[in-house]
């Protein structure tokens, strides 16, 4: 019975996976490479200080879109009144 659960979880998950807008997703990794040459550029061939902040915020970011993505919307309604109070 487990087994039957975590099998339809996975593809549950895996559609939703597939279904993003991968082109869309690939414009943004696209111009996350560029900033990331122009900060370098800008901060005289230096990756630290602004390069580095430019690409953890991103990856910051893009797990948070993730888990809000693959949260199921049933669990958000039941739970908005408390997500409204934090």
């Amino acid at each position: 019975m487990n087994k039957l659960i975590i099998t339809k979880n996975f593809y549950y998950y895996f559609n939703l996976l597939k279904n993003l807008n991968w082109f869309i997703i690939l414009i943004l990794l696209f111009l996350v490479c560029l900033g990331s040459l122009i900060l370098y550029s800008a901060g005289g061939g230096s990756f630290t200080p602004l390069v580095k902040a430019h690409l953890i915020k991103f990856i910051f970011c893009s797990i948070i879109f993730l888990i809000i993505y693959l949260t199921d919307t049933e669990f958000i309604y039941k739970n908005s009144y408390a997500f409204y109070l934090l």
